[in-house]
């Protein structure tokens, strides 16, 4: 299996890497909002005058955690590795009694996009997993996809399937398993009649 521990970059490509680094991937705070606040681990995000779709800054700086992470393993950097990894944790480690992760409007509100940012984070945590081993983090994970009923077969919400096969490489979980073929079939049933239909 390829991951990024056993991918040693070097010439233009340790260059380049080194340059997100110090550029916009290692300062992205400067670029303003979203990024110039903390959005995953915060339960009281400062959205400033943001008046957009409010899961729209989880969506866009998780992206920028999952660069964090797998620049910093790339480049074997450990300030930027525990950057992202805090950010990581501080979800993982505070979970609802339920298990449910992340914010809590995608967890009240319930449309076609409301769990794709978890998608988006959870690819950063499956990479710090890769790199760790640390169990808890696909543990976490686990438990916020069985506990918490929510209908994955939506629109961009489908692509939770991918994290929930990951996790389930790792655990052999079957009741995961039936939850990501049960969500992608009825996906795909939603999309023929949808798209398909005379």
């Amino acid at each position: 299996m390829i991951t990024t521990n056993n991918i040693k970059p070097t010439g233009w490509l340790k260059n380049y890497l080194n340059n997100q680094l110090t550029g916009l991937t290692g300062n992205m705070a400067a670029s303003g909002f979203p990024f110039d606040r903390t959005f995953w681990g915060n339960d009281n995000p400062d959205y400033g005058d943001y008046r957009g779709i409010f899961w729209w800054p989880y969506e866009q700086t998780a992206y920028h955690i999952d660069g964090l992470v797998r620049v910093g393993i790339l480049l074997d950097n450990k300030e930027y590795l525990k950057k992202a990894s805090d950010i990581i944790y501080s979800v993982i480690n505070n979970p609802d009694k339920d298990g449910y992760l992340g914010p809590k409007g995608c967890k009240e509100f319930s449309d076609e996009y409301t769990r794709w940012p978890h998608v988006v984070f959870f690819r950063a945590c499956i990479a710090l997993y890769n790199y760790n081993k640390d169990i808890n983090i696909i543990k976490a994970i686990e438990k916020h996809y069985l506990n918490i009923p929510f209908d994955y077969s939506e629109l961009r919400n489908v692509l939770n399937v991918e994290i929930m096969l990951d996790v389930y490489a790792v655990t052999k979980n079957k009741k995961l398993l039936k939850l990501a073929t049960s969500s992608f079939d009825s996906q795909a049933k939603k999309a023929k009649t949808q798209y398909y239909s005379d």
